[in-house]
């Protein structure tokens, strides 16, 4: 007989339940375990992400299947290595995702990344990747763990109003004669005007992906610059830098400035170079011209000085 209020859950028929009719422990253990797994891999399929771990001391490596279904690899293969994962990634983004990822006790605040996958079919995939670590009690890094994210559909849906705003700004940026280019954090090209395409002599197409050095200086591993007018702008607009490019045969006056999404966090660089060949060559001419009228003054004067020496010097013969 129940009390008047009593939860739903305590009313209706009760029996007493025998100690042989409880599972075991292990048995218990296994099944929980197993349940914690499976509402794993459900949360991992939904947010589409996944993991890999690579154990620091014995050099283990393990996946779940979050991470096998992003890069689209059979879970159930055996001996799977992070090779396996890296060949699905695009080959443009390759030496830059492999030396990220082969960094395993480096920090994990500058391991952020974002990249591309080629799976089977040559469908196109965008990955968001991060490193953390797991220390032991003397503080020794002991297992790295690199989440990974899919985020192509993200990027699908911001599409439409990317689409318009980049068109309104392709219109305005085409009708200037300098280069304007747009860059991500990895200085990579996400966007240009038409004098840029025009200065490389290819379509947006191709020089979209590509690192700012290959279009540059034609460098397409490592970035040749000593000094990068780009990332000097993190905090502020840099103010006309002068940049002697061999590898195009130009002068460019370029100045960068950040631009940072509605929460302040970096997204890339606006970069704008002025191609100033023209005025740095007139400059020189001007000066050369300047230097010879200095000359011709002073041989002016020279002349005029001996002048007077040899007149006065005549004057004198003709006395005598």
């Amino acid at each position: 007989m129940t009390e008047k209020g009593c939860s739903p859950i305590f009313q209706g028929t009760h029996k007493k339940v025998r100690d042989s009719e409880y599972p075991e422990p292990k048995t218990m253990r296994k099944t929980i375990e197993d349940l914690n797994q499976q509402r794993l891999a459900q949360i991992q399929e939904m947010a589409k992400v996944g993991y890999w771990e690579v154990d620091l001391e014995t050099g283990g490596f393990s996946w779940s299947e979050g991470a096998c279904a992003i890069f689209e690899i059979d879970c159930g293969a055996q001996d799977l290595t992070l090779e396996d994962f890296l060949a699905r990634v695009h080959p443009d983004d390759y030496e830059r995702v492999r030396e990220k990822y082969s960094d395993l006790t480096g920090s994990p605040e500058s391991s952020a990344i974002t990249y591309r996958l080629l799976p089977p079919g040559n469908h196109q995939k965008y990955v968001q990747g991060k490193k953390y670590l797991d220390y032991n009690r003397e503080g020794k890094a002991i297992l790295c763990r690199f989440l990974i994210q899919d985020i192509s559909t993200i990027r699908k849906d911001n599409r439409t109003e990317v689409d318009i705003t980049h068109n309104s700004w392709k219109k305005l940026a085409d009708a200037i004669n300098d280069y304007i280019i747009i860059m991500d954090t990895d200085l990579r090209i996400v966007s240009a005007n038409r004098p840029t395409t025009n200065l490389f002599d290819k379509n947006l197409d191709e020089i979209i992906g590509k690192p700012c050095h290959e279009l540059f200086y034609g460098s397409s591993l490592r970035c040749p610059c000593t000094f990068c007018p780009v990332k000097e702008a993190d905090s502020q607009t840099n103010q006309g830098l002068e940049i002697s490019n061999e590898y195009l045969q130009k002068v460019l006056l370029m100045s960068a400035t950040p631009y940072l999404d509605n929460n302040g966090d970096l997204m890339g660089y606006i970069c704008f170079c002025k191609d100033i060949t023209e005025y740095k060559m007139l400059e020189t001419q001007i000066r050369q011209n300047e230097k010879m009228g200095a000359i011709g003054t002073l041989a002016g004067g020279i002349a005029h000085d001996f002048n007077n020496i040899l007149g006065a010097i005549y004057g004198f013969t003709e006395l005598a």
